[in-house]
């Protein structure tokens, strides 16, 4: 038996797998603000081998930090510096030619590529003026009558009279990711030819 032909078999079954089957992305937050003005916040996400982390505190640079199956791709800053010589290059991309309108449009469209599995939301407050903290809660408390079941909501206020919020946020999103990634490209291609097709010649002044 060929291995190779055994192979290429295997990554057909995977490209139409992930074409076709949903995967589950898995997502987690924590942030935390304090009186004296400071903060902190980390989150990550997983999808199958792929990780991502933030992390992002006062007085520290952003860190942002991409896993496959444990091991390190490319850090924040190498991307930054890509971007950067590419920008000095002087040569638009397809990006570039994109409407930020359209392209905002375009992801609204692609909810049905994505679904809200379940949302855990937990927050935790206070603020150096007590009506403040009341006006907070009332309000938070009718919001969270309003949200769906799989969404999950937690507040828990602090009458202490100093500003201080905390936030941790969990939860997971089933999504298409093969689907999506063929709606983008066919969506960037049509852009593209928008963007070169020429435009209609100007008509004649009409005579007086």
């Amino acid at each position: 038996m060929d291995v190779w032909l055994v192979a290429r078999a295997l990554l057909m079954l995977a490209a139409l797998a992930l074409l076709l089957l949903p995967v589950n992305l898995t997502f987690s937050l924590q942030a935390r603000g304090e009186p004296t003005g400071g903060y902190a916040a980390a989150g990550g996400a997983g999808l199958g081998p792929v990780s991502v982390t933030c992390v992002a505190a006062q007085a520290l640079p952003l860190r942002f930090e991409v896993h496959v199956l444990g091991k390190k791709l490319r850090s924040r800053r190498a991307a930054r510096q890509t971007r950067a010589e590419k920008s000095s290059a002087g040569k638009p991309g397809w990006l570039a030619r994109v409407d930020p309108l359209d392209f905002a449009l375009f992801l609204l469209d692609e909810r049905r590529r994505i679904a809200l599995g379940w949302l855990r939301v937990r927050v935790e407050y206070s603020f150096a003026n007590v009506a403040t903290t009341g006006r907070v809660l009332a309000a938070l408390c009718a919001l969270s009558a309003l949200l769906p079941e799989r969404i999950h909501f937690e507040q828990h206020p602090s009458w202490q009279l100093e500003s201080r919020a905390s936030l941790a946020v969990d939860g997971r999103i089933r999504l298409w990711p093969g689907r999506l990634a063929l709606d983008t490209l066919w969506f960037l291609v049509q852009s593209r030819m928008l963007a070169e097709r020429p435009a209609p010649p100007a008509l004649p002044a009409a005579p007086r």
